[in-house]
């Protein structure tokens, strides 16, 4: 998206990770954000503007690119 600073138009991405985990499913925490974290690397190395989703169990359940 486009965006102005000091009427200076500037590009801005985004990457993002995400990890999840189903309602009632034992969560530990550590291995939610390590997971998140790893889908974050994944998405900055596809590419800009990506966001990468898994499942606690590591399934991955979403890709996408804007």
């Amino acid at each position: 998206s486009d965006l102005a600073y000091n009427q200076t138009p500037e590009k801005v991405t985004i990457s993002a990770g995400v990890c999840s985990r189903f309602p009632g499913a034992a969560a530990n925490i550590e291995a939610m954000i390590r997971q998140a974290d790893q889908q974050l690397y994944a998405a900055k190395a596809g590419g800009r503007n990506r966001a990468l989703a898994v499942q606690l169990d590591g399934t991955t359940t979403a890709g996408q690119q804007a």
